[in-house]
């Protein structure tokens, strides 16, 4: 029975934390606003746009299509939704030290169209966002994340500044123009990771993500932007039409699952360590029967033979939970990476699984206690 309760306070302990864990990570504020939106992917058919200039009147003219569906609040695209998995470049500053090349930073880096941020409610912190004048043969502007003016320009400066992604040192300078709200890509991350925003008009990609703004439910606008699709271009392909809010659970799955299995096995323990307390108590209790009818005839009260019995009860719980002490630990220790805003050894939840398991356990005791307060001394005697 003790090593039952020692394993269930550790599994019980666990799926609080992850269950904590999991709370806070769907709780914290994702810098922008998911809700009322769906996403749309959008393939054009190979071979049919060739240059940067097609793709970027093929995806404008086309989010002129679907602008004015019945419904449609604002429309915006981008080569990537926000996502644990969002593409990558190398990071070069104008007059600054070039980093060893282990230490190479590198930056998240997505193309969005002019409203890209204000369908998403992404607020601006400084300087402006993308629009006309950051035509294809204007210098590439940039606008980049909080998180990343506040890493690599902490005294500010960042408006101005010119920056090169990826590898090639020919490539052109990239000039920063604005810094607007941390968006957290990864709700599993505690700090949101810096992101470099480029406009979709002057580095266009070949597949795009379409985030519409509804003034309703989103899900609604499903069938009218297929059909405008289709019909703007018979050989566009959509796919993946759900709503931002889903996609967000999505991501999260993998962190459901450690909670759900974690539960289910401590949920499981709590019931065999119940289950446990009731049978070694009944079948203590009616093997000493005639030790309980001696004490009662000899002038024992109900209360004392009911404290004998909690009092051995009390020591073989005190037992496991102290061996389940060292499991906490090791389960804390074991779950540290998998944690969001939850320090390992939690005391709101150190309490909670404890008070749980000493309630559960309790509950248990009250069969035999009451069936050890009911012996008739003359009949066990005779």
């Amino acid at each position: 029975m003790a090593g039952q309760i020692a394993l269930c306070l550790s599994l019980l302990t666990g799926a609080g934390l992850l269950t904590r864990s999991l709370a806070a990570m769907t709780s914290t504020p994702l810098g922008f606003n998911p809700d009322g939106v769906l996403t749309v992917g959008v393939q054009p058919s190979p071979g049919k746009l060739h240059t940067a200039e097609d793709m970027s009147r093929y995806y404008e003219q086309l989010e002129d299509q679907l602008r004015v569906i019945p419904g449609v609040a604002n429309i915006a695209s981008a080569s990537e939704l926000p996502s644990p998995s969002m593409n990558t470049n190398g990071l070069v500053i104008e007059g600054a030290p070039p980093p060893p090349n282990d230490q190479q930073p590198f930056i998240t880096y997505v193309s969005v169209s002019d409203d890209y941020f204000r369908t998403l409610g992404i607020p601006l912190r400084s300087g402006r966002t993308f629009g006309a004048e950051d035509r294809p043969d204007a210098p590439v502007s940039v606008v980049i994340s909080t998180a990343m003016e506040r890493r690599y320009w902490p005294r500010g400066g960042a408006l101005g500044a010119r920056i090169r992604l990826g590898p090639d040192a020919s490539s052109p300078w990239k000039v920063i123009v604005g810094v607007v709200g941390d968006v957290r890509n990864d709700p599993a991350r505690a700090e949101p990771e810096p992101i470099t925003y480029v406009s979709r008009r002057q580095e266009p990609t070949g597949n795009l993500s379409y985030i519409i703004r509804a003034n309703g439910n989103p899900l609604t606008l499903a069938k009218p932007v297929q059909r405008a699709a289709t019909a703007y271009d018979a050989d566009l392909a959509t796919h993946d039409e759900v709503t931002m809010r889903s996609l967000l659970a999505s991501g999260l799955a993998g962190r459901r699952l450690p909670v759900v299995l974690m539960t289910g096995f401590g949920a499981l323990a709590l019931l065999l360590a119940s289950v446990g307390v009731y049978a070694m108590f009944a079948a203590m209790g009616a093997a000493r029967e005639r030790e309980f009818g001696v004490r009662v005839a000899l002038g024992s009260s109900p209360q004392g033979i009911a404290g004998l019995v909690l009092r051995q009860g009390a020591t073989w719980m005190g037992i496991g939970m102290a061996g389940g002490v060292i499991g906490v630990v090791l389960v804390g220790s074991m779950l540290r990476n998998l944690l969001y805003g939850v320090k390992p050894f939690d005391p709101v939840t150190l309490l909670a699984t404890t008070l749980m398991l000493l309630a559960c356990a309790s509950i248990a005791l009250l069969g035999p206690v009451r069936r050890a307060t009911q012996v008739d001394p003359i009949s066990v005697m005779r």
